[in-house]
């Protein structure tokens, strides 16, 4: 599966206002026609697959471990803290790590390639 989304005239009559254009002037089909779009939604999709897999991936771990494997996740850790809140915890700090990570690496790289995308774009008048 490809993460560029080639742009049809189905695909933008199939979404209002995909001819409309900005305060500047610019068309919106020209900007999700562009490669520096394109170049912006790959290094998302880089970033955000494997922050999605390995969160579902822990995530579905945990419910199966604790549908499956009530004595492991019984096991103490610390007094009465057992594994099970163990990796509940766990849960939540991924949770929190994604979220910081996607946070700042949209500040980095996604606002940058944006502007890049959004200033690289021509005014023109209507067809």
């Amino acid at each position: 599966m490809s993460a560029t989304l080639p742009l049809s005239t189905a695909a933008t009559e199939a979404v209002p206002n995909a001819h409309a254009r900005d305060d500047e002037g610019r068309y919106w089909d020209a900007a999700i026609a562009s490669a520096s779009f394109t170049e912006l939604l790959q290094t998302k999709t880089r970033l955000v697959k494997p922050l999605l897999l390995t969160s579902f991936a822990f995530i579905i771990t945990t419910m199966l471990l604790a549908g499956y494997a009530k004595g492991f996740m019984a096991q103490k850790v610390i007094g009465a803290f057992n594994m099970g809140y163990l990796l509940v915890l766990a849960i939540y700090l991924l949770c929190w790590a994604v979220a910081v990570i996607y946070v700042r690496t949209a500040n980095a790289k996604f606002d940058v390639q944006s502007s890049t995308a959004i200033a690289a774009l021509p005014a023109r008048s209507p067809s």
